[in-house]
């Protein structure tokens, strides 16, 4: 069973989500030409891919090489900024 934490930060991950795509979907992008619930769909697979390749590349740089775990997030978080920026603009939100 899940820990009170454990499901607190699944809702807050849910709600981060959802105000992420309407921040990009009205004002980043301006996009009202799409589907809202299509692009939120891909919106949110394409979040749920990059926290994996997030936590894959952190456990790869810190745990398996043991390199400096706050310089890999930092990269990580770089590597997470452009990947979502450019499928966003490009694919999802289509500018």
């Amino acid at each position: 069973m899940l820990s009170p934490i454990a499901i607190a930060n699944i809702i807050a991950c849910c709600f981060g989500i959802l105000a992420s795509f309407l921040g990009n979907k009205y004002i980043v992008f301006k996009s009202i030409s799409s589907s809202f619930s299509l692009q939120f769909f891909h919106f949110f697979i394409l979040y749920c891919f990059v926290a994996m390749l997030h936590g894959a590349f952190i456990y790869f740089w810190a745990d398996f090489r043991g390199y400096n775990y706050r310089v890999g997030f930092l990269i990580a978080t770089g590597l997470q900024v452009l990947i979502t920026y450019n499928y966003n603009k490009i694919i999802i939100f289509k500018k």
